[in-house]
């Protein structure tokens, strides 16, 4: 695996490591806290966005995020601040199902990074 290949791995490296603490945060509040539990959120926001702005950075563009990154990192905190409150139990089974969602941005469909668009070979 030549170096240049193991730094296309960093950015999924980032979103998995998120997820980890994310979910660990918000499984050790206990839902006794709301605020770690909306912090464990913000920290996968946090997460999202970063590797999304480190892919830009690594395929050649300027270092910042998407647009689709932007929104769902926002949506998963509006999500959190307005869930945490109502049912914190259940934030810690939550917390994954928002992760894999965020997997999304990371990995468009074509190649260009342009969601739903296509060329036409030549």
């Amino acid at each position: 695996m030549s170096r240049e290949q193991r730094l296309q791995l960093v950015p999924a490296l980032v979103v998995a490591t998120g997820i980890v603490a994310s979910t660990a945060v918000v499984v050790f509040s206990g839902g006794s806290s709301e605020w770690l539990g909306i912090a464990g959120l913000l920290l996968l926001a946090l997460a999202i966005v970063q590797a999304d702005a480190l892919r830009a950075r690594l395929q050649g563009r300027p270092a910042r995020p998407s647009i689709g990154a932007s929104l769902v990192g926002c949506s998963f905190a509006v999500a959190g601040m307005i869930l945490m409150p109502i049912s914190a139990d259940d934030m810690a089974t939550l917390v994954p199902v928002f992760a894999m969602a965020s997997w999304m941005v990371l990995f468009p469909s074509t190649r260009d990074g342009q969601c739903g668009t296509r060329t036409q070979a030549p």
